[in-house]
């Protein structure tokens, strides 16, 4: 480790998994630039994923200005599959993973690591997310799960994800995602768990721009990453009660929500179906989900006013 002015200061290699991200990757790019932090410390790693709409000559341009920028050509779709590409390539002692559509301030990076310094137990670092111009649902999902988390800061000292947006990783947790992971942010805080390390919440928030344009896309996108969280939370639950309490305590009730939660609350809707009726139990959901909605709705507004002061790429 080099130190900076007396500040120690670790090498930092910082991934993008792209494809197909023509409308964002100028964007990304120049935020990456921007970064505050040693220019010494810092390597870009961009893994293209078999991009056909641009990104890659955009990528290819802005990377031979600059020699800490690596430019990895793949046909790989998937982005765990493309990180393993880059952390081939990685020697850092610290790993940010960021995607191209999310938009991190300038001193994210130092935020993060002042966060790991604060406790060496810590091997995951993730910040709190923000949709930009958000479908009422997107929204009301944000604010529950950035909830969810401080919740589980502020009683356990640890939180059970981060998300896929930006995160930050001590390079010695894993070598390679598995073949099969669908959930890169997902498996590194398991296994970060596993090995008894902590993963930590910065209230920093990064703002992520692809956010779900009808309600049909919503459920579907929440779906998919349900089912990859629960594939995860599989992955390494035969470990689960050799896990540090923290933790341990963190991700079990994300597997009872996960798995018990849906069938009791199934349980629960036939019952009252069955006291009261398919009528006033429809209706009743009706209300509340509307009332939901509706607060979703203003969460929103009051969102758009503070994020739209945040250049767009």
């Amino acid at each position: 480790m080099e130190t900076t002015a007396g500040i120690e200061w670790p090498m930092v290699d910082v991934i993008v998994a792209v494809r197909n991200e023509a409308q964002m990757i100028a964007g990304k790019l120049r935020e990456l630039d921007a970064i505050a932090y040693p220019a010494d410390r810092l390597r870009f790693v961009i893994v293209d994923g078999g991009s056909s709409d641009g990104t890659i000559a955009a990528i290819t341009a802005h990377a031979a200005q600059d020699r800490r920028w690596l430019t990895l050509h793949t046909n790989l779709a998937s982005k765990p599959a493309q990180l393993n590409e880059a952390l081939a390539c990685t020697r850092a002692p610290w790993i940010l993973v960021t995607d191209a559509d999310a938009r991190v301030p300038s001193d994210t990076l130092r935020r993060l690591l002042d966060e790991a310094g604060r406790d060496p137990r810590i091997g995951v670092v993730g910040t709190t997310v923000e949709p930009f111009d958000p479908h009422p649902l997107d929204a009301w999902h944000w604010r529950m799960s950035n909830w969810i988390r401080r919740s589980e800061r502020r009683t356990g000292g640890s939180t059970g994800i981060v998300v896929a947006t930006c995160y930050l990783f001590r390079r010695n947790l894993l070598d390679r995602f598995p073949e099969d992971a669908l959930a890169d942010d997902v498996h590194v805080v398991c296994r970060a768990a596993g090995q008894g390390a902590r993963t930590a919440l910065v209230e920093h928030a990064v703002v992520e721009l692809r956010v779900a344009a009808t309600t049909v896309w919503w459920f579907r996108h929440k779906l998919r990453r349900t089912l990859a969280y629960l594939r995860e939370v599989l992955r390494f639950a035969p470990g689960l009660f050799r896990m540090a309490a923290p933790m341990r305590t963190v991700l079990l009730w994300r597997s009872l929500a996960l798995t018990v939660g849906p069938v009791a609350g199934l349980g629960v809707v036939l019952l009252l179906i069955s006291l009261f009726g398919l009528s006033w139990v429809a209706g009743g959901i009706l209300v509340v989900g509307l009332a939901g909605v509706r607060s979703a709705g203003r969460a929103a507004q009051c969102l758009q006013s503070e994020v739209r002061l945040l250049p767009l790429p």
